[in-house]
């Protein structure tokens, strides 16, 4: 994953279906997209920690 951008999130409940074999993304799309923008977030965030120069938002699209 690292390096590639994310173009599509997989949502799992680890509890109950530790193989990860259903993908709930479809059923809670707004939890989907809430994590998805936090993971997005702290994706940057580590990139830019280490960048001394802004690193550009168009390369996470």
């Amino acid at each position: 994953m690292r390096g590639l951008p994310i173009r599509r999130f997989e949502l799992y409940d680890l509890a109950a279906d530790r193989r990860e074999t259903i993908d709930l993304s479809a059923d809670d799309e707004d939890l989907t997209s809430r994590l998805a923008e936090r993971l997005l977030e702290l994706r940057w965030q580590a990139v830019a920690s280490i960048h001394e120069e802004p690193v550009d938002d168009e390369l996470w699209k």
